[in-house]
């Protein structure tokens, strides 16, 4: 009889098949929490990454796209040129004005010192839509002066802002103001200026029309079509830091999609 008690015993205290069973199951969803938790260190990780302009959605490479330039203003504060210049940079948008009465306050010696660094420099204004294009041109004139030698055309930025972008303006009303600012800036430097834009401004406002302007693309995620023979330039990241600047505000990185001889060629 004890012999049968203890052997019973045993048996009892022996794991049964639901037993296993659910050590199996506890042991499946310690595996799929893991995984779970360390998914969402990696994708916390990328989205960091991204926000601080670590990595981005595109990077084209120096090795196949051999101009590259980056658009600043004084929200980079000093701007040490000769040190920009030593991270294969040749070109670079300046802001200029916007508006009719808006000068950048570090627009001259930004401009003259990336001249006397062997950088491509050419001035930019910010369109507004609450002044006409003629006057928005004479105040631009007025604040970069006359044209340098070896510089790169004007560039004149379309986007939206305030109110705009809430409800954006009709395209007449874009082009007579875009249309008047090309043509005085035409007048003055001998060239039409550069239109900046992204892919969505620019099916609104500019397809059809400134035929004479070359264009650059801002396009974040992948690269514009580049057989539009205007397209010239793509803005590709909005959030570049290079040595040398004197705040950490990001600026826009930027290279070419043309030749580099039609590149050279714009130069006047």
């Amino acid at each position: 009889m004890a012999n049968n008690e203890t052997r019973y015993e045993i048996i009892r205290d022996l794991p049964g098949e639901n037993t296993i069973v659910h050590k199996k199951k506890r042991g499946r969803r310690f595996v799929f929490w893991c995984i779970f938790t360390c998914a969402v260190f990696v994708i916390c990780d990328f989205i960091l990454l991204l926000f601080f302009g670590k990595i981005w959605f595109v990077n084209p490479m120096k090795k196949e796209y051999h101009i590259m330039g980056i658009n600043v203003s004084s929200e980079q504060g000093k701007i040490a040129w000769d040190a920009i210049a030593m991270q294969n940079i040749d070109f670079a948008f300046i802001r200029a004005t916007e508006g009719k009465s808006l000068v950048d306050t570090n627009f001259r010696e930004n401009f003259d010192n990336a001249y006397a660094s062997q950088i491509d420099a050419a001035p930019l204004h910010d369109l507004t839509f609450s002044s006409s294009g003629a006057e928005q041109a004479e105040a631009f004139i007025k604040a970069v002066g006359d044209k340098k030698d070896r510089q790169l055309p004007p560039v004149v930025q379309i986007r939206l802002y305030g109110k705009y972008v809430a409800v954006p303006p009709k395209r007449q009303e874009v082009a007579d103001i875009l249309k008047d600012f090309c043509q005085k800036i035409k007048d003055k430097y001998g060239c039409a200026p550069i239109i900046m834009t992204d892919e969505k401004l620019y099916e609104k406002y500019i397809f059809g029309d400134y035929s004479d302007s070359k264009l650059c693309i801002r396009s974040v995620y992948s690269k514009p079509n580049d057989e539009n023979q205007s397209f010239m330039f793509w803005l590709y990241n909005p959030k570049t830091r290079l040595n040398g600047c004197e705040t950490d505000e990001y600026m826009d990185k930027i290279t070419i999609l043309k030749s580099e001889n039609e590149y050279y060629d714009m130069l006047f």
